[in-house]
């Protein structure tokens, strides 16, 4: 590792140019004293009497040349920079950062950087198969994650329920993070485990619940990295950069040390495995072990804190038209803006922002960038219609999601203001909830210390958009099939937020609600506003939510809001909401909450307060109030799966 040291290089420059040349009768006089006083000694050294001694002699200084990098030949064992522009640079260190990188290639191994490609992973798995477990079996877990420098402990929650609704805590069992540990299962059934992980704060992020009554059939082998994530709560700031070893051609019998841990490879010799580093400098160690070909790597890398990505483009248009029979001419200026960037602070800031204004006179270049672009209808057609193939698994992401011209987003320990697209959801009262995606403002902030739970003691969610859509919500019962029509068509992009719900035959009281997502439960034409789930939906039974096992006493329905575009009317009006709530206690909490809807055709004013106190880790009581002004949103029911619809609407 390469280490600094701060020192006034001025000085040293003063000695090594000025003593040559401003002060020559100084250095002859220095001599001569010198020489004098070992004459009147006890000793003579021989050939100091010089006979040009006590004249002026006069050195060329030359140019001077500290400064000429390409001149420098350090070989002190140091790197001096200046600001980040390196002054003195010792080539033996370049030199052997040169040789680890030619010798990492050639080894097929690769050590990747990225600042801004962080996406933290967090899963576990079962070892040694995936057959169902049950009471008295011996299960070994392997915890799975990609940033252990930011956890401070892990661990594995053991639940059982006699139903899927409700399980409870049994156990929780200690694990390393990317670590595994063994549990035998106690007394119970339908057993399942989460993992969860902690860090320095009390934050905790953790998966969703893995059945342990059913076969893990997610392909997944222990010991090899997959990138696999099943995060269902992130609570835990995750920055600085990710770094990424993968190699190829590895031995039979041959495993990677690297980043602290050991990673085997698959059965084609190929491993990768990524960590999330904090910013500073990390010596990268890479070992091959158990191999023919076992060798030892060390590359230092360096993880920002400030790290951007940038670009832009400005195009300025002139035109004149002249009319050649009347000799009148006119000009025309038009410019068009755009910029995209994509970057953090070395304050923790993370800034992503984007802007289009499109071919404009310059004049009104900058107007009306807060107003959706009618382009954005073409959005709704999915890209992968477009064209059957690519040939390969790559995936298409907009970091920028805006119906305008401009997207901004401002973050900072998952605090955030935007303006662009969004999803509101203003959720913990029992009677207001809030799932719209719109188009607008938006902010949150909520304080980083924590309860027991993991809550934050004080949070606040404020929106506010002008919406050019209504809501739809239907209410479809299971059919058997996995086919359903909804009553709207021409639907917003991503606005859909679709459950499925098990109800009380007798009462219809919601016995449990699964939220399903897109691509893993179901997919959507927008178009169309048609759902086709992954697996058919029974309509009836108290056994998984999503099969065909018709019987039992709940009826169960799947239940899809989604925003749509009216085709007789338009959308004039504003829409805004808030979401205020504190944990006096960690088992007390008071919450606010406030919407209104302004759209001319279903304007509504709610207001509501709810309390809440903590039983347990999935027991509490509740108490809330609202209020409501108007008639709201319809809403519709089909037992058909959409063919035959009964409206309900707004009163």
């Amino acid at each position: 590792m390469n280490k600094s040291k701060t020192f006034t290089p001025i000085a040293v420059l003063l000695s090594a140019t000025a003593l040559s040349s401003a002060f020559p009768t100084f250095l002859a006089a220095q001599v001569a004293q010198e020489c004098q006083q070992l004459e009147q000694g006890t000793y003579l050294t021989p050939g100091c009497e010089q006979p040009n001694l006590g004249k002026v002699v006069n050195l060329p200084a030359g140019a001077n040349t500290e400064f000429d990098r390409g001149t420098v030949n350090n070989d002190a064992g140091f790197v001096l920079a200046i600001d980040g522009v390196p002054i003195n640079a010792d080539p033996r260190i370049e030199d052997r950062i040169r040789r680890t990188d030619i010798a990492l290639a050639d080894a097929d191994i690769k050590v990747v950087y990225d600042g801004l490609g962080i996406e933290p992973r967090l899963d576990v798995l079962t070892v040694g198969g995936t057959q169902a477990h049950k009471a008295g079996d011996t299960v070994t877990f392997q915890s799975r994650m990609n940033y252990p420098a930011y956890v401070t402990r892990a661990e594995l929650r053991i639940y059982s329920s006699k139903t899927r609704g409700a399980p409870r805590l049994i156990q929780t069992v200690p694990i390393a993070a990317n670590g595994v540990a063994s549990v035998t299962l106690p007394d119970g059934e339908l057993f399942s485990v989460v993992h969860r992980v902690y860090d320095a704060r009390g934050r905790f992020d953790e998966t969703k619940a893995l059945p342990l009554w059913a076969a893990d059939d997610r392909g997944l082998v222990a010991g090899v990295e997959q990138g696999s994530d099943s995060t269902a709560d992130r609570n835990i700031r995750v920055n600085g950069g990710a770094v990424t070893v993968s190699a190829t051609n590895i031995a039979a019998g041959g495993r990677l040390l690297t980043l602290g841990e050991e990673v085997r490879p698959d059965a084609n010799g190929a491993l990768i495995i990524q960590r999330i580093l904090p910013a500073g400098t990390h010596e990268v160690d890479v070992e091959v072990v158990g191999a023919a070909r076992g060798a030892q790597y060390s590359r230092e890398v360096e993880v920002k804190g400030s790290e951007w990505f940038y670009f832009g483009v400005a195009d300025l248009t002139y035109s004149q038209n002249k009319n050649s029979a009347t000799g009148v001419s006119s000009d025309r200026t038009t410019a068009r803006l755009t910029y995209y960037v994509d970057g953090k602070t070395n304050n923790g800031y993370q800034v992503t922002s984007s802007l289009d204004t499109g071919e404009e006179e310059i004049d009104e270049l900058f107007k009306r960038l807060d107003e959706k672009d009618p382009r954005s209808v073409l959005l709704r057609v999915n890209p992968s219609d477009g064209y059957p193939t690519y040939g390969d698994d790559s995936t298409v992401r907009d970091n920028t999601p805006t119906s305008g011209k401009f997207y901004l987003k401002v973050e900072r320990d998952g605090n955030f203001a935007l303006w662009g697209d969004y999803q509101s959801t203003l959720n913990g009262s029992a009677y207001l909830r809030n799932e719209r995606t719109l188009y607008g403002a938006q902010a949150k902030y909520a304080t980083q210390e924590a309860t027991s739970g993991g809550d934050a003691k004080f949070e606040v969610e404020a929106y506010a958009a002008q919406p050019d859509q209504l809501v739809g919500r239907d209410v479809l019962r299971g059919t058997g099939g996995s086919v359903y029509f909804l009553k709207k068509q021409d639907l917003s992009v991503g606005t859909e937020t679709i459950t499925v719900e098990v109800r009380d035959a007798v009462t219809q009281r919601v016995i449990s609600r699964e939220r399903l997502f897109y691509g893993t439960d179901y997919s959507i034409n927008y178009l169309q506003g048609v759902i086709v789930l992954n697996q058919p939906l029974s309509g009836t039974g108290s056994g998984r939510l999503i099969g065909t096992r018709p019987g039992g006493d709940t009826q169960v329905n799947l239940v899809v809001q989604y925003e749509f575009t009216p085709t007789t009317a338009d959308v004039d009006g504003f829409s805004y909401g808030v979401r205020a709530q504190a944990w006096v206690t960690d088992d007390i909490r008071l919450g606010v909450t406030g919407m209104q809807d302004q759209t001319g055709t279903a304007d509504q004013t709610s207001v509501g307060v709810d309390l809440r106190f903590k039983l347990g880790e999935r027991s509490y009581i509740q108490l809330d109030y609202a209020e409501t002004d108007g008639p709201g949103f319809g809403n519709s029911f089909s037992s058909t799966g959409g063919l035959i619809v009964d409206n309900n609407p707004a009163v």
